[in-house]
């Protein structure tokens, strides 16, 4: 009934009998409508004639959204669209959030809108809205870069407009093929968040959005943005566990970079496919240790500047964060050094010795606890599998089991390859120890089915460890 009294109170001169008698007629005008879309209809029909494509505009917003949001898609002053954005909301057909600041539409609103929006005005909306969630994208990844403050204000911006953000991009990949500003925003969109990205996406979705970028980059001819994305991919790759991939995008790299002279990027292959061959382990296969330096070099550098790899290392690994922390770690200290991907120095914090397994968990703690204040998965699941290695010296089956099973929930859950074989194989040695024959041979078979798929040459050696398992089980 709030509909109908909003529309009424905004229109003095419509009579309850008369809006009444309206409503039939629509009722009886869209039989195949049921009572809500004939509602809608007649709240459109009473709308002012200048509100009603703004309103129609609104059904490109998937979620809920700012009065910034509205003033983008819509090409208007943020003081012209907060006015409009007043008047729907006065009608009923707009929902607003008091405490979340923000407005939404009803699930059967934004379908009546969709139908009524207009397919020209739709495709300028959606552009509209692609652009500026690209550019929210990047102010949060700015934020985070900055540190302190900074980090949790910048993930906090990202996690608030996440699925605007992942729609926005949707729409660049769709279009990235026939329209050159969704070509654009479909190789910007990685660049946008690359830190938050690393945190928030999870490594196959990242793979997704930059194939889109390197497609779009292609098709256009940009061989230095086809560069850029392919180094990031490689890394993707690398997270899933999948080695050989990343060769693949490494030597596509290198070829580019050395096609349009960048030696800083040559660079960057170079050092890549040394890491990525010696994740197969057959370093002799990878390139040359002076051929990467002779490229870095050629680069002016003693390390390749923005080096994914490094910035990898920055990003994943917690223990490098604690170490500007210490004991008494903070996330202000912790955001200082993540965003800057500072890895100079010891990883280990002074106060611990890694080789003592009671200093070690409580260092592996600190590393939960910020992996978690983060929302870092992999660091999560990476100090998770680092605190059941540690329980295992000290002989506690519980805490292992139970570490190492949180470990390997995230690791599938992430779709990190390596890391699933790598717990799988070290609670299968714990189950073998405890004579629990049948669980640590199916743990184990995983890791060793992972290293054949990867041409691993220890795949071998471990299944012949799986088969004598299997044995002592007959």
């Amino acid at each position: 009934m709030k509909r109908y009294t909003s529309a009424l109170a905004e229109r003095a001169t419509l009579t309850p009998a008369d809006y009444l008698a309206r409503l039939k007629d629509e009722r009886r005008r869209l039989k195949e409508l049921d009572p809500v879309m004939a509602s809608l209809a007649l709240s459109d029909a009473l709308l002012p004639d200048n509100l009603r494509p703004c309103w129609y505009a609104l059904a490109v917003f998937p979620a809920d959204f700012d009065v910034a949001a509205a003033a983008a898609v819509w090409d208007m002053k943020p003081d012209d669209a907060h006015d409009a954005l007043d008047t729907l909301h006065r009608y009923s057909v707009l929902e607003w959030n008091d405490q979340a600041r923000r407005f939404h539409l009803h699930d059967l609103v934004r379908l009546f809108d969709s139908q009524c929006l207009p397919a020209a005005q739709r495709q300028a909306a959606e552009r509209r809205y692609a652009e500026h969630f690209e550019a929210i994208l990047r102010t949060a990844d700015q934020s985070y870069q900055k540190g302190g403050a900074g980090i949790t204000s910048g993930l906090a911006l990202f996690d608030l407009e996440r699925h605007n953000i992942v729609v926005g991009q949707i729409w660049a990949a769709a279009h990235a093929e026939n329209d050159n500003v969704a070509a654009r925003l479909a190789s910007d969109y990685p660049d946008a968040g690359v830190h938050v990205l690393d945190l928030r996406l999870y490594p196959r979705d990242k793979i997704a959005w930059l194939q889109t970028a390197i497609a779009a980059a292609r098709a256009h001819s940009d061989r230095e943005g086809e560069a850029y994305h392919l180094s990031y991919l490689g890394l993707a790759y690398t997270d899933l566990g999948q080695p050989r991939k990343a060769i693949e995008c490494y030597e596509q790299l290198l070829v580019i970079a050395r096609a349009i002279r960048d030696r800083r990027a040559e660079a960057i292959a170079l050092g890549s496919l040394r890491l990525a061959h010696a994740d197969l382990d057959r370093p002799r296969k990878g390139i040359k240790l002076p051929e990467y330096l002779y490229a870095m070099s050629r680069a002016g550098a003693r390390t390749a500047p923005n080096d994914p790899n490094l910035a990898r290392a920055a990003r994943r690994d917690t223990a490098m964060r604690i170490a500007a922390c210490g004991p008494h770690f903070n996330l202000a200290a912790l955001a200082d050094r993540h965003a800057k991907g500072n890895t100079v120095g010891d990883p280990r914090p002074a106060h611990a010795d890694l080789r003592d397994s009671r200093k070690a968990i409580e260092y592996y703690e600190h590393e939960l606890t910020i992996a978690r204040k983060i929302g870092d998965r992999r660091g999560e699941g990476n100090a998770l599998g680092n605190l059941a290695n540690a329980y295992v010296a000290l002989g506690d089956p519980r805490k292992v089991t139970e570490y190492y099973g949180e470990a390997l929930a995230i690791a599938r859950e992430i779709g990190d390859r390596l890391s699933e074989a790598n717990v799988c194989w070290n609670m299968g040695d714990e189950y073998a120890k405890a004579a629990d024959l049948v669980r640590a041979a199916d743990l184990m078979q995983v890791c060793v089915d992972y290293e054949r798929e990867i041409g691993h040459p220890d795949a071998e050696k471990h299944a012949a460890r799986v088969a004598a398992l299997r044995a002592r089980l007959k």
